[in-house]
This record gives C-alpha cells, sequence and structure tokens, in this order.
C-alpha cells in the first residue's frame, strides 16, 4: 500500500495543504526517500530520481519541515530563469502557511536586502553567486539550501558557476542542511560523498517509459518490442506524431539546428491542423494572435504565430521569452500539440509528451562545433516521455536513416549507461571568475587558504590537490600582474588581497579578462564612439557574437566597411584578436549600433540574422557592460570623463537614439510609439502635458491605453467615456490635475 500523508511526521497544517492540492499518498520513489530519513534533517541528501517521479515534492518537504524545526530562510537553486519561475509558482502555496516566498534571478549588482523579509527564496545559481559575493547579510540566517539539476556540475558554462556556490555554502553555513536533486548521475556515489550527503536512488517512474529506434515505419523497442507506424505522409517523423496526436496524445521532437526545428515545423503543421477539433481551431488562432501582440512584428514570430495557429510550435532560445512562456503554457494544457526543440529545452522546463522524438543524435554547440549528444542529454531527452495523469506509458525514439546508423544509435543510445559526472572547474574562464570572487569576499586569502577552499570542490575531490595547486597559482599570478589582486606580507605571513577594481570587477560579475579588455582598450584610450566601444564589447569573453557564415557576399562587406572605421584596426591589435573573430565582432557591433539608431526588430533579424531572442540577449549583456565600463571608471576616478556611458546605457536598454531618451521613460510607450509622438511634435514631456488626448488619440499605434500611461506618468488625470456620436472611437473628457 503507498504511503500515505496522514502517516507522515509533518505537521497537520502541511498535511492539510497538501491535502488541498490533492496529493494524499506518496509515490514509491518519495517513500524510499522517507524512509532514508529525509524529514528527520539527520544528514544532507542526494536525490536521483528520473523526471516526473516526485522530486520536487521532496524538497518541499525537506525545506518545509527545516524551516519549522530550525527557523531561517531556505533557498532553492535552480540552472534556469525559466526553472526558477516554475518552481516559485509550486511554492507559492506555502504561503498559506505564513511563509513568504520570493523570486530573484537578475540584476547581479545588488544585495537584494529585501529578500531578507521572505522565508524560501528561488534563485538562479549565477544570482545566488552574485548575493555571496555582495556579502548580502540575511544570507547568514540560511537553514536548508536545495540544489536542483545537480548533474550540470558537468556543463562546462553553468557547472563552474554551480559547484563554487556549493562550495562556498558548505565553508560560510557549514550547518546548513543541502539536498541535491537529479534525474541523471551516473556516479552518483562519489557526488554524496563530496557533499557529504546519503544517496537515495530509484528507477520508479510514474509513467513507464519504453526506449527505441524509429526506421521507415517501424518502431523497435530495446526490449524486443516493435511497433508499426501507419504511412499517413511517408516521413516517419510525421507518422510517428500524426499516430500519437490521434490517440489524443502530445509530441515533442528534438532536432539538431533552430533552422531545422522551424523547418520540421512548418512541414508538420499541414498535417496537425487536419487532426485538430474546430473549437480547438479557434483557440489556436486566437493564441496565434498573441503571439504577434507580445512584440514587435519579424519574421520569425510570423511563422510562428502561422504553425501554431496549426497547432504545432517550435521552441529555441532565439524567440522571445514571452512566446516561449505561451508555448510552454499551451502544451500542457494541451491545445498546442507539438513542438519541436532544439536540445537545450531538455535541461529547461518541465513539459512532458506522450512521445518524444530524437530526430537527430547530433547537436550544435557554440564551444565545440556540430558534436553528437551524450547519453546523459539522450537520457534527459527521453525523461520528457509520458504525462503523468494523462498517458499510461511514453515512449523515447531515437530516428535512424538507414540500417547503419539504426546499428550505432543501438549500441551508442540504448546499450550504455550515461558519462560519469566530471568538474569542469578547471577551465581558465571559470577559475578565474570565481578565485578572484573568493579573495574579493574575504573568504580565503591566503595561498595556502585559497588552495584548501579549491581543493574542496568537486574538482579538488576528483583530481586532488596535487592537480588543482598549479592552475590557481597561475591565476592567482594573472590577478596580482593585471592589478585585480596584490600581495601583502603582514608579520611574515603572505597574503593575497582585491584592489579596489578586482573588488569591483567581482561584485559586477564579469570575467577578470573582459574588465581587463574594458579598462584597456575604453578607459585607457578613452574611446567615445559607439561602433568602436561595442566592438570592444564584442571581443570580450562576456559577449556572445554573430556568426560570420562565410558567405562571400558578406564577408567581403564585412571586411569593407571594418576598413573603413580608422580607428578599428588598432583596436584589433591591442585586443590581440584575427580577422576572422573581428569579423564577428564587427558584425555584433553593426548590429547593435542598428539597435540604437531604432532600426526594427523585423530589419535587424534580416540583415544580422539575428533572432529576437538573440538580439535582446546581446542587448542585455551590451547594457550591463556599459554599465560596468561606467562603474569601472569610477574605481579609478574618472567617472565625469565617462558620464556619456550612463547616456549610452539607457540608449541600449531602450533602443533608441538619445532625442527620445526622455519618452521612453513613459511606461507603454517603447521606441516605436516614442519615435511616433517625437515625429509628430511632442518632443519633450512639456508638449505632452499640452497635448489633448484626442490630439495624441490620432496618432498610429497611440491607444487608450497608452494615452492614459501617459497622463498617469505626467501626473494628471483622464477620464474616458464613449462618444455616442462616433462608434468606431472614443471620446474623452480630461481632467487635470
Amino acid at each position: 500500500m503507498p504511503l500515505s500523508i496522514d502517516s507522515l511526521n509533518l505537521s497537520n497544517d502541511v498535511k492539510k495543504l497538501l491535502a488541498e492540492t490533492g496529493i494524499n499518498k506518496l509515490f514509491p520513489s518519495q517513500e524510499e526517500a522517507i524512509k532514508n530519513g529525509l524529514l528527520n534533517l539527520s544528514h544532507n541528501f542526494l536525490i536521483v530520481f528520473p523526471t516526473s517521479a516526485g522530486k520536487t515534492l521532496c524538497a518541499e518537504l525537506f525545506i518545509v519541515q527545516a524551516l519549522k524545526k530550525f527557523g531561517g530562510k531556505a533557498l532553492y537553486l535552480v540552472p534556469l530563469r525559466a526553472l526558477a519561475s516554475e518552481k516559485y509558482m509550486e511554492f507559492k502555496k506555502y504561503e498559506k502557511l505564513g511563509f513568504k516566498v520570493a523570486i530573484s534571478t537578475g540584476d547581479y549588482d545588488s544585495k537584494d536586502i529585501w529578500l531578507g523579509g521572505y522565508d524560501i527564496v528561488i534563485l538562479t545559481n549565477e544570482k545566488c553567486d552574485s548575493l555571496i559575493r555582495h556579502k548580502a547579510p540575511w544570507l547568514n540566517d540560511v537553514s536548508v539550501v536545495v540544489f536542483d539539476e545537480i548533474h550540470l556540475i558537468r556543463d562546462p558554462i553553468r557547472g563552474p558557476t554551480l559547484e563554487m556556490v556549493v562550495t562556498k555554502i558548505r565553508r560560510l553555513l557549514p550547518n546548513t542542511k543541502i539536498l541535491a536533486l537529479s534525474a541523471t548521475v551516473r556516479n552518483y556515489e562519489e557526488i554524496a560523498e563530496w557533499l557529504n550527503a546519503k544517496a537515495i536512488i530509484s528507477d520508479w517512474r510514474p509513467v513507464p517509459l519504453y526506449k527505441g529506434i524509429l526506421y521507415d515505419s517501424l518502431i523497435q523497442f530495446v526490449n524486443g518490442d516493435e511497433k508499426h507506424i501507419e504511412n499517413i505522409a511517408g516521413n516517419p517523423i510525421i507518422d510517428a506524431t500524426l499516430t500519437t496526436i490521434r490517440e489524443n496524445g502530445q509530441v515533442l521532437i528534438f532536432t539538431s539546428t533552430r533552422r531545422i526545428a522551424q523547418q520540421l515545423a512548418r512541414k508538420l503543421a499541414l498535417h496537425v491542423v487536419k487532426e485538430i477539433p474546430k473549437n480547438e481551431r479557434l483557440q489556436l488562432r486566437a493564441l496565434a494572435g498573441k503571439i504577434l501582440e507580445i512584440s514587435p512584428v519579424t519574421t520569425l514570430s510570423r511563422d510562428l504565430a502561422d504553425v501554431v495557429g496549426k497547432g504545432v510550435a517550435f521552441h529555441h532560445a532565439g524567440l522571445h521569452y514571452e512566446h516561449r512562456r505561451l508555448i510552454e503554457e499551451n502544451f500542457r494544457n494541451g491545445l498546442i500539440k507539438v513542438i519541436c526543440a532544439t536540445p537545450t529545452l531538455a535541461a529547461g522546463v518541465n513539459l512532458p509528451a506522450r512521445r518524444v522524438i530524437i530526430s537527430n543524435y547530433v547537436r550544435y554547440s557554440a564551444l565545440g562545433g556540430r558534436q553528437e549528444i551524450s547519453v546523459l542529454e539522450f537520457e534527459q531527452m527521453s525523461g520528457r516521455a509520458g504525462r503523468p495523469q494523462y498517458d499510461k506509458y511514453g515512449e523515447a525514439l531515437l530516428y535512424a536513416r538507414n540500417e547503419n546508423e539504426k546499428e550505432y544509435l543501438i549500441e551508442q543510445y540504448l546499450m550504455r549507461p550515461p558519462e560519469y559526472i566530471f568538474s569542469q572547474l578547471a577551465s581558465e574562464h571559470a577559475l578565474r571568475m570565481h578565485v578572484l570572487a573568493v579573495i574579493s569576499e574575504g573568504i580565503a586569502n591566503t595561498p595556502e587558504d585559497i588552495l584548501s577552499l579549491m581543493s574542496s570542490t568537486f574538482y579538488g575531490f576528483q583530481y586532488g590537490t596535487f592537480s588543482i595547486r598549479p592552475l590557481v597559482l597561475n591565476v592567482l599570478e594573472y590577478l596580482v600582474d593585471k592589478e585585480l589582486a596584490k600581495k601583502l606580507a603582514v608579520e611574515g605571513k603572505n597574503y593575497i588581497v582585491p584592489t579596489p577594481y578586482g573588488k569591483r570587477v567581482s561584485e559586477l560579475y564579469i570575467d577578470p579578462e573582459t574588465a581587463v579588455i574594458l579598462k584597456e582598450a575604453i578607459i585607457e584610450c578613452n574611446l567615445k564612439s559607439p561602433i568602436e566601444i561595442f566592438f570592444v564589447f564584442a571581443s570580450t569573453p562576456d559577449m556572445p557574437t554573430l556568426a560570420v557564415r562565410g558567405k562571400r557576399e558578406e564577408v567581403s562587406l564585412l571586411k569593407d566597411m571594418l576598413d573603413r572605421i580608422k580607428n578599428l584596426e588598432p583596436l584589433m591589435e591591442k585586443l590581440g584578436i584575427d580577422e576572422s573573430f573581428a569579423l564577428s565582432a564587427f558584425k555584433t557591433a553593426l548590429m547593435l549600433e542598428a539597435w540604437i539608431a531604432e532600426l526594427s526588430e523585423d530589419a535587424i533579424e534580416s540583415m544580422y540574422g539575428a533572432a529576437p531572442g538573440d538580439l535582446y540577449r546581446i542587448v542585455k549583456i551590451a547594457e550591463w557592460l556599459t554599465y560596468s565600463t561606467f562603474e569601472l571608471a569610477r574605481v579609478f576616478g574618472l567617472a565625469s570623463k565617462f558620464s556619456f556611458m550612463k547616456i549610452l546605457e539607457e540608449r541600449i536598454r531602450h533602443g533608441v537614439r538619445e532625442e527620445l531618451l526622455e519618452l521612453v521613460k513613459i511606461p507603454n510607450v517603447g521606441r516605436t510609439r516614442a519615435r511616433t509622438l517625437f515625429d509628430a511634435g511632442f518632443k519633450t514631456l512639456e508638449d505632452l502635458k499640452k497635448a489633448s488626448p484626442s490630439r495624441l488619440m490620432a496618432l498610429k499605434g497611440i491607444g487608450s491605453e497608452t494615452v492614459k500611461a501617459i497622463y498617469d506618468f505626467l501626473g494628471m488625470k483622464v477620464r474616458m467615456r464613449k462618444d455616442e456620436t462616433k462608434p468606431e472611437g472614443d471620446g474623452l473628457i480630461t481632467d487635470y490635475m
């Protein structure tokens, strides 16, 4: 018999709340956790359960039990902002018990003092690291921490920060209880030993998972079973998708690139729309309309709206955040039947489908180009198969194009266990950032203490002090050489302490190498031209750059434009970058220049190949680097000389020329409406105060809501009523304060 919630060592208010949310009995995996002492809080714990097997409820009970027993605060740490939002909504229910729940994922230059008033705080790993660097005082009250997706320690980009946050929390808060979660960890004993944790392992799933190969019209499962797919469209992936939809299931298809995801979505949409009931088609058309309303219309958003209107979506990092949110929400509620996604979705939000199809086992990586997915990634994708409460089973299928590939996929993915988790902390980029942070935070300030702390990382645990010692010493020499740190001898003892410059770099959460470039190439050279500043930004480790695809015309045009800007060649020499990288950096700089010159998002996408998601990501980083450059100038007493950077920062934030900065401060008036107002003669807030509502309403794109927002911002009241003589428009009566 399943263990009931009533039988657990929980307070009555917790039991009642869980019952109200429909949780009365535990899954076998959760029961295993309880039997191993999860609620006794006697250990740190590592839980490794398959997707949908109940890890989050275990984390909730662990947190609530710890808060009731020890008081203090709880941190729930995740690798992605989207996951943070998802977990925040799940934890909100505990506010009924008096626990205040908060989320914080942005602004890396803040102590977020306001979080001190909350009991359960959801953070990304990077945000938590930033708070530690700023010595947020309320962190001392933390009594329990949950690390979700602990296996991402193996990720070259996110892994080092996760590893260092774990290490620093264990050093700074030695009595804090830790729970680490994952769906896939092969060397769980090793991670558990590093965490001084008790491992709780289960392979139970609420929905059985069957893995296999899709080849032609046949699915061959690893257990020996076979299933024939009806030939509907003459394409195995499309046929397998349509078959699932006809059985009232949903499908998640992983592709190798964004372009292929979009192409496949368009092909599927032609067939899927025929399977959708009339009432749902109306809802899908309304959803497509919402997509076009969210942001300025681009080619990408038009393509997305077109396929969504037919029950299909594509999903990748190039999409606007709100578009991704809408897709996820409407896939969960069953309206969207199919998502074609890049592999990044596998590590993101929880989107179960009855059938998962991996259409290609090769993916594109910005670090390594085209490479085969790992077995662990395949397991993460497969884990999305099977919708609890809807499906009796889930299927995860690898698509094979020929017999040889079929045999390879069986051997490579179906018959092999996931790879071991190995630390990625030894990369130069990661060590630069985190060693500077350690000395800036004052956690360790002698070479011996620094080495001791770094030896307590997972890298140190796996490879030993002997291995990490030369790496750390090299980084320390770099930091001293670049004047980010300095050596001190006090009473015969050697210390390494941050300079004011180094401390500020750590607080700004930028790569020390980025800071060195900003200092030497912008501040010391007194750069003022946006194109030069953007070129420097694009040459730093922190800025992703737009790819130059090698097309002869594009390369030739970029070279010609680069040669015309006389100051860029000396910059290339100073930065030590070759022509190939310079062209990529220059293309990125040109896009940013186009952004602040008010080029439309559609035009930017067409000219530079930057999808909205890519554009916003680069714009956000450029805004932060502009802020960081000014902050570093302040450290060197040059704030007045670089005050123009504050104006540039605002221009980047809003994507406007300087003349519009006053107007874009108004809520609901973005770059497009601000330009409309300016060109109509409303150049300042004073001009708007003199404007009649009817005059503003006559302008394109300025509706009643925008007019109200303008008057609210100006501290004036506008009262609206319907003008019966003009049934198509609004009659406005204005009362001024």
